[in-house]
C-alpha cells in the first residue's frame, strides 16, 4: 500500500488537471494535453492505469501540499459583504425626515395666500414660512427650498434682482438661517421674466 504523500491521481484529479493546463499555451504544456487524447483517457479508465500528473509551470498557479494546482475560492463568496462601503452601497433604502426637502413658497405679503394650482399648499409670508420651518425641523426635516413669488416689475432678461441684498430670497435665507442654523437652504430666484 502506498502512502498517501506517493499515491498516484485518481481519474477526477487527472481530469481537473488537464482542463486547468489545457487553458494555458507553451511547450511545456503539450504534452499532457496530448497525452490525454479521448483514446487514451477511454484506455486509462479501462486498465486503471493512470499516467503521472504533469507539474505546475513555475509562475502560472500556486500550488497545493501536493505541487498540483491550487485554485483558492471561498466556500461561501460574499461579495457584497466585502467592505463597509460596498455594504452602505447595497443596504436597504431607508428614508428618514432628513432626506426630505421642504418646499417652501414665499411672498413679500404679511398673510398667508391658498396657492389653487396646488390644492393644500399656500404661499406663506417670511414669518409664517420661519414658524413652518422650525415646526418641520421638530419632525427632523433639515432641508428647505424657497419658492419665492417675484412682482413681476423686479424681473428682467438680466436678474439684476437676485443681487438685492433686501431681496426676497436673501432676506428669507437670513431668517431661516438664524432661526435655524443647522439647516440647508436651496433658493430659487424665480425672476425669469
Amino acid at each position: 500500500m502506498r502512502s498517501s504523500s506517493t499515491r498516484s491521481p485518481d481519474l477526477g484529479e487527472m481530469l481537473s488537471l488537464v482542463s486547468l493546463t489545457a487553458a494555458f499555451s507553451g511547450p511545456g504544456l503539450a504534452a499532457p494535453r496530448a497525452a490525454w487524447a479521448p483514446a487514451r483517457h477511454a484506455a486509462a479508465v479501462a486498465t486503471g492505469v493512470v499516467p503521472e500528473i504533469a507539474t505546475v509551470p513555475d509562475g502560472v498557479l500556486s500550488r497545493n501540499t501536493q505541487g498540483r494546482p491550487l485554485v483558492d475560492q471561498r466556500s461561501r463568496p460574499r461579495r457584497n459583504r466585502k467592505s463597509e462601503a460596498v455594504r452602505r452601497m447595497v443596504r436597504e433604502t431607508i428614508l428618514t425626515p432628513a432626506n426630505f426637502v421642504y418646499p417652501l413658497f414665499i411672498h413679500d405679503e404679511a398673510e398667508n395666500v391658498q396657492i389653487p394650482s396646488m390644492p393644500g399648499c399656500e404661499r406663506h409670508s417670511l414669518e409664517s414660512m420661519v414658524a413652518e420651518a422650525v415646526d418641520s425641523w421638530q419632525y427632523g426635516v433639515r432641508s428647505f427650498i424657497v419658492f419665492p413669488k417675484v412682482d413681476d416689475k423686479l424681473k428682467s432678461n438680466r436678474g439684476e434682482e437676485a443681487y438685492n441684498p433686501d431681496g426676497i430670497v436673501p432676506r428669507a435665507v437670513r431668517m431661516l438661517k438664524k432661526a435655524l442654523p443647522e439647516s440647508i437652504v436651496f433658493t430659487d430666484i424665480a425672476l425669469d421674466p
